[in-house]
Formats: C-alpha cells, sequence, structure tokens
C-alpha cells in the first residue's frame, strides 16, 4: 500500500469516508442505544483502571483517556458511535488522570511509556473478552501513549493505531499495523506548529500508514466534532476494502 497524504477541510474528509464498515449494523446508529457499563480492571501491583465499556462483537477499540479534557466522559460520543455499527468499544482512564481530577499531578501524566502500561491493561482486558483485532486511538499525550503502548505489545496483538495529533515517541517505526495520523495544519502549542514534528513521526512510521492533515487549529480529540460518526478510513479492516469505518469528522 503507498504512502498518502491528504490536505482536506473537514467537508471533504467527510465526503471521503462517507461508507460504513458493516454497513447492515451501521445504519440507522442510534447512539443513544449504546449505554456505557462502567468497568474496573485490575492490575497487578497497581491500583485498578476505572474505564467504560460500550458494544459487543470481537473487534475492539481502545479509547484513551489521558486527562485534561481527554477524559472519558469526553469520549464518549465517538465510542457510542462505534459501538453503534457493532464494535466493542472500552475507553480507558488512565490512573494518572484520576490522579489529577482529585487534585495530585505526577510524572506519570507526561510519559507515554508510563500511560503505555494503562492501555496495555486495556487490551489484555478486551483480548480476555474474546476480541480478536484491536484498534487503539488517542490524541496529543494518550496518542503518544497508545503509539508506545503499540510498540511495546506481543507482536500482532494491535492491528490499527489511530493517532490524533500525537506526542511524539522514541521508535515511530515500531508501531504495528495500519497507522491513520491525523492533525490540522495550525495546531500549535508554545514550541511552535506541531505539524512538523508529527510528520516526521508519520515518515518514520512503516507501512501500512496514512496522514490526514484537516485544516483549522483543533488539537488532539478536539478535532473531532460531536457529530463524529465513526473512526478509521479504508486502510482499517481491509477485508472491506471498498468501505470505510465511516465519517472521522463533519462540518
Amino acid at each position: 500500500m503507498t504512502t498518502n497524504a491528504f490536505l482536506l477541510t473537514r467537508k471533504a474528509l467527510a465526503a471521503v469516508l462517507v461508507s460504513v464498515a458493516c454497513r447492515p449494523a451501521a445504519q440507522g446508529i442510534n447512539p443513544d442505544s449504546q449505554p456505557a457499563r462502567r468497568i474496573s480492571i485490575d492490575v497487578r501491583d497497581a491500583s485498578p483502571l476505572q474505564a467504560d465499556l460500550y458494544g459487543a462483537g470481537n473487534r475492539g477499540v481502545v479509547m484513551f483517556a489521558h486527562g485534561g479534557y481527554s477524559t472519558r466522559l469526553s469520549w464518549a460520543p465517538q465510542a457510542k458511535r462505534i459501538a453503534g455499527a457493532g464494535f466493542r468499544v472500552l475507553v480507558v482512564e488512565a490512573r494518572a488522570a484520576a490522579e489529577l481530577a482529585s487534585g495530585r499531578e505526577t510524572p506519570c501524566l507526561y510519559d507515554e511509556r508510563c500511560l503505555a502500561k494503562d492501555v496495555l491493561a486495556g487490551v489484555r482486558y478486551l483480548r480476555n473478552l474474546g476480541v480478536d483485532s484491536i484498534a487503539l486511538m488517542g490524541g496529543s499525550m494518550g496518542g503518544g501513549a497508545v503509539a508506545q503502548a503499540s510498540v511495546e505489545a506481543e507482536p500482532g496483538q494491535i492491528q490499527h493505531t489511530v493517532l490524533l495529533a500525537p506526542a511524539t515517541i522514541a521508535a515511530p517505526e515500531r508501531i504495528q499495523g495500519h497507522k491513520l495520523f491525523i492533525t490540522t495544519r495550525e495546531d500549535a502549542n508554545a514550541a511552535g506548529p506541531r505539524l512538523p514534528g508529527i510528520r516526521a513521526q508519520f515518515e518514520r512510521a512503516l507501512e501500512p500508514k496514512r496522514l490526514v492533515v484537516l485544516e483549522g487549529a483543533a488539537h488532539a480529540q478536539r478535532i473531532c466534532s460531536p457529530r463524529t460518526v465513526m473512526l478509521s478510513c479504508r486502510i482499517f479492516w481491509p477485508s472491506y476494502a471498498r468501505v470505510s469505518l465511516a465519517r472521522l469528522a463533519t462540518a
């Protein structure tokens, strides 16, 4: 598969990603019919992880809430829509995020290797439920965490990784499976535009991969509008060669 880099407005991206994988399940999705089930994931030698579980099936998505604006609640609209199309979705809250919410800021909050341990705990949980195809999704520092988790996972454990303006990691060439990098052209922090660093990570990642650059300055999870319908693009679950997992964003 060749590398594809796109510069698209949100309307153009929605037009490109218009089809839905598992078409019968996705037609007439009712997000309200996908309530969250609050769960606690036991982790050896650490406090339990709090997570929300949506949907059913043997294809799973781990969304990572790394803290700040990225919470289990903020991921709920996307999680419900993906679950409504036949996926089992686990939204994992980082323990560092829970500590931050209680007023304690820890170094783990800014350490992708530390955060990746929580992502991998979510992966193990889904595997124990019988899920045999897993995608990871995270933004900003959470994007760095899921990328690092993909690097550290056992070979073949992660099939797809969705990175929304991710923080950099040391070895992006070791991210497993299909990779989708998404960012906006004007996204910046105090150090300057984020796009050059994200593009550099993308260039180092191995095929199959895709980079989508949207117009605007939205960062990470905020790239996705509340009307986000699904997750990815046609490079995911390639057996659905002519369909996508659906609209990533709408105008």
